[in-house]
C-alpha cells in the first residue's frame, strides 16, 4: 500500500507504501515524517507548492477502492497540515495533478479525470484562506486530454496547457483565468495536421 508522506519547511511530498510528508524549518533539521494520504488504499503522483506567505499545498491521487481521486492537504504558515479532501469526483478515475499558487495565494489544482470515456482537464481554485470550489471542465468533450501544465504569471494569470487529439492528431491547447476570473474557452496552440507533444 503506497501512502503520501511529506518532508516540511522545505516541504517534500514522498511516495513510498503510502503518502507521507517531512518537513524542515529554515537551516535547520527535518521533523519527523507524517502520513497525508489516509491508510487502507494507495496513493501516488504527490506534488506540493508553496505560496508567498508559506502556505503549502500537497495533492497527490489515492485509490477509494474502485477509482482513484485527487486529493489535497493544505497547510497553513507556521501551522500543520490538515486532513486531506476529494477535489475530483469519485467514480471516475482522476490523475496526474499540478499544483500553483498565484501571488495573492489563490491555488488553482488541475488533472485529468476520465468521464467514462475520454479523459478531460479539470480545475478546482482555493481563495486565499478559503476552500476549494467544484472542479470546473477546461477541455473539450468529444476526445481525451492529458499531460496537462499549470503556470501563474505575477499578475495572477494562470494558464493551463495539454495535448488532446483532435480525432486524427494530437494537438496542444490552453486555457486561461485572467486574475479574478474564470478559465476561457481552450484554444489551439499547434498546428492542426501533425501531432504534438509534451507540452
Amino acid at each position: 500500500m503506497r501512502l503520501i508522506k511529506v518532508l516540511l519547511a522545505a516541504v517534500v511530498v514522498v511516495t513510498g507504501l503510502g503518502s507521507v510528508a517531512a518537513s524542515a524549518s529554515p537551516q535547520g533539521p527535518w521533523l519527523p515524517a507524517v502520513d497525508l494520504s489516509a491508510a487502507g488504499q494507495n496513493s501516488d503522483q504527490p506534488q506540493v507548492a508553496f505560496g508567498d506567505d508559506g502556505t503549502a499545498i500537497a495533492v497527490w491521487v489515492r485509490n477509494d477502492g474502485t477509482s482513484n481521486i485527487v486529493q489535497a492537504a493544505i497547510r497553513p504558515p507556521g501551522g500543520a497540515f490538515g486532513a486531506g479532501v476529494d477535489l475530483s469526483q469519485a467514480g471516475e478515475n482522476a490523475g496526474s495533478p499540478q499544483v500553483a499558487f498565484a501571488p495573492n495565494g489563490t491555488a488553482t489544482v488541475i488533472w485529468s479525470r476520465l468521464n467514462g470515456t475520454h479523459y478531460i482537464v479539470q480545475a478546482a481554485t482555493r481563495p486565499p484562506g478559503g476552500a476549494f470550489g467544484n472542479p470546473v471542465d477546461l477541455s473539450a468533450t468529444g476526445q481525451s486530454a492529458l499531460n496537462a501544465q499549470i503556470a501563474v504569471a505575477a499578475d495572477g494569470t494562470a494558464t493551463v496547457v495539454w495535448w488532446r487529439s483532435d480525432g486524427t492528431n494530437r494537438i496542444i491547447q490552453a486555457a486561461t483565468r485572467p486574475p479574478g476570473g474564470a478559465f476561457g474557452d481552450p484554444v489551439a496552440l499547434s498546428a492542426a495536421g501533425q501531432t504534438a507533444y509534451s507540452p
